[in-house]
C-alpha cells in the first residue's frame, strides 16, 4: 500500500509539471502576438487622433494580411557589400487607404463604415 501511495504522488507531480509546461507554452505563443497587435493598434489610434485634431474628417479603409500569391517580374535590387546578394520576398501585405472627407461629420463616417 505504501508503494502505491508513493507512485500516485509521483504521478501527480508529473501531471502538475506537464500542465504547467503546457500552459507556459501556450502563453509563450499567444502573448508576443497580443503585445505586438496592441502596440500596432495604439500607434494607429494615435495617428487617427492626430488627424482628428486637424479638423478634416478622413475615411480610412484597412485590409490586413493580404496573401501575395504571385511574385512581380521586376525586382528591386538592394545595395550590399561585395559578394553579398540580397533578395526580397513578400508573403503578406497590409494596405491602408486614407481619403479626405471634407464636409462630412466624423459620426456620419462611422455609421457609413458600419452600414457599407
Amino acid at each position: 500500500m505504501q508503494n502505491k501511495k508513493s507512485l500516485l504522488q509521483r504521478l501527480l507531480v508529473i501531471y502538475i509539471t506537464f500542465f504547467i509546461v503546457l500552459v507556459a507554452s501556450i502563453a509563450h505563443g499567444i502573448l508576443p502576438n497580443f503585445s505586438r497587435g496592441a502596440a500596432e493598434g495604439a500607434e494607429l489610434g494615435n495617428d487617427i487622433a492626430e488627424k482628428w485634431k486637424s479638423g478634416v474628417p478622413r475615411m480610412i479603409y484597412m485590409l490586413g494580411d493580404i496573401r501575395v500569391t504571385g511574385q512581380p517580374e521586376t525586382a528591386v535590387e538592394i545595395a550590399a557589400a561585395p559578394g553579398v546578394e540580397i533578395k526580397a520576398n513578400v508573403r503578406k501585405l497590409a494596405l491602408v487607404v486614407e481619403q479626405n472627407a471634407p464636409g462630412t461629420s466624423p459620426l456620419g463616417l462611422a455609421f457609413r463604415s458600419i452600414i457599407e
